[in-house]
C-alpha cells in the first residue's frame, strides 16, 4: 500500500481476535509469516496493539532488530489493563517498544505506558471512501423513521447487546426506526445476539450482518442517522471517527475517548449506570433535523482534520525521528 512516494507499507494481519486455544493456529502462522519475510527491507515495523496476544510481534520485531513505533486501541476496561498480573506483563513488554505513537491525549489519561520510551501523536488513517469526501449519503432520501448502526467487533462489552436492548425500548414506545448491526463475533456470540433479538420482538426492525469490507460498512455509516456505541472498552473508538466523517451523528459511554470527539464535533455521552435509557430518551426526544445538521457540519470538521497528507506527514515524523 502506497500511502505516498516516499512511504511504502506492507499490511500483515495477526490474526489475534477472539483469540482461544481452537484458534491460536492462525495467529501462530501470522507470527511465523512475519518472522519468515524479515528480511524484506523494511525500516520499522508499526504494531497496532489491541491485546496482550500482539506484543508477540513486539518481541519478534526487536528480536529482528527494528525499531517498533506501537499504537495503543485498547482501553483502562480491557483485561490486560484492568487484571493486575496481565498490566504487569504488559508493561514490561510494552517497555521494549521505540516509540508509542498515540492518537489522543485521552490514551495517556487512560493507559499507564512504560516511562522512559518516546511519545508522539499521530492521526488515525480513516478510510479513502471518506477521505476523498466522494461517499454518496442517501439517508434522507424518502425514508420514514430513524435510522440507525451499530458496528466493530460484536460483545457485550462492546454494547452490542445493550444496542438490542435500546431497539427494543424504541419498539415498545412505538417509534419508527430500522437498525443495523455489523461485525464480527464468535458464534456463541452471534447465536445470542440472533435470540435476543428473537426474544425482543424486533426481527422486523434489526438485521444483523457479518463483518464488511471497508468500503460498504462506510456506506452504511452514512445512511444512518445515529451510530449507537455503547461501549465500555475503548480508549480512542475508531467507529465513532468513522461515523462522524460519514454524518452519522453518535451516541456513546461516557469515556474519554468518545466525550472528546463528542466535545470536538458533535454527539452525546451518556453514563453507563443508565447507558440505554438516555440513548432512548436522546432518539425519542431529540430533533431529528438538528442532528442531521450538526453531523452534517462535524463530517466536514473531521475530514479536514483528518486528510491523508497530514495523516502521513505525521506518521512519517514519528517513524524517522529519534
Amino acid at each position: 500500500m502506497n500511502l505516498d512516494a516516499r512511504l511504502q507499507v506492507d499490511w500483515l494481519p495477526v490474526n489475534t481476535a477472539y483469540l482461544r486455544p481452537a484458534t491460536s493456529v492462525r495467529a501462530w502462522q501470522s507470527l511465523r509469516t512475519f518472522w519468515r519475510r524479515r528480511h524484506e527491507g523494511w525500516s520499522a515495523v508499526w504494531l497496532q496493539y489491541v491485546n496482550l496476544a500482539d506484543l508477540a510481534f513486539l518481541v519478534a520485531a526487536r528480536a529482528m532488530g527494528f525499531k517498533v513505533v506501537v499504537t495503543p486501541h485498547l482501553g483502562a476496561n480491557w483485561k490486560s489493563t484492568r487484571i493486575a498480573m496481565l498490566r504487569t506483563l504488559s508493561r514490561a513488554l510494552l517497555g521494549l517498544s521505540s516509540k508509542f505513537a498515540y492518537l489522543s491525549e485521552t490514551q495517556l489519561q487512560e493507559l499507564a505506558l512504560p516511562v522512559g520510551v518516546p511519545r508522539c501523536r499521530i492521526h488515525t488513517f480513516l478510510p479513502r471512501s471518506i477521505g476523498t469526501r466522494q461517499l454518496v449519503v442517501e439517508r434522507r432520501a424518502g425514508r420514514q423513521g430513524l435510522k440507525l448502526i451499530h458496528a466493530g467487533r460484536l460483545s457485550h462489552e462492546k454494547g452490542s447487546f445493550l444496542f438490542l436492548e435500546v431497539c427494543a425500548r424504541l419498539k415498545q414506545r412505538n417509534l419508527a426506526f430500522t437498525a443495523e448491526v455489523i461485525g464480527g463475533c464468535d458464534d456463541q456470540t452471534r447465536m445470542a445476539l440472533n435470540e435476543r433479538i428473537a426474544e425482543y420482538g424486533i426481527k422486523e426492525n434489526v438485521t444483523l450482518f457479518p463483518a464488511m469490507e471497508e468500503e460498504e460498512l462506510m456506506k452504511r455509516l452514512a445512511a444512518a442517522d445515529f451510530l449507537i456505541h455503547l461501549s465500555i472498552l475503548d480508549s480512542f473508538p475508531l467507529i465513532v471517527l468513522e461515523a462522524l466523517a460519514a454524518g452519522a451523528y453518535p451516541v456513546c459511554i461516557d469515556l474519554p475517548g468518545a466525550r472528546k470527539m463528542t466535545q470536538d464535533y458533535c454527539g452525546r455521552v451518556v453514563s453507563p449506570n443508565n447507558a440505554v435509557q438516555a440513548a432512548v430518551d436522546i432518539l425519542c426526544q431529540g430533533d431529528l433535523e438538528v442532528a442531521r445538521g450538526e453531523a452534517d457540519t462535524a463530517r466536514n470538521k473531521v475530514l479536514d482534520d483528518y486528510d491523508w497528507g497530514t495523516c502521513v506527514r505525521l506518521l512519517e515524523n514519528c517513524i524517522e525521528q529519534d
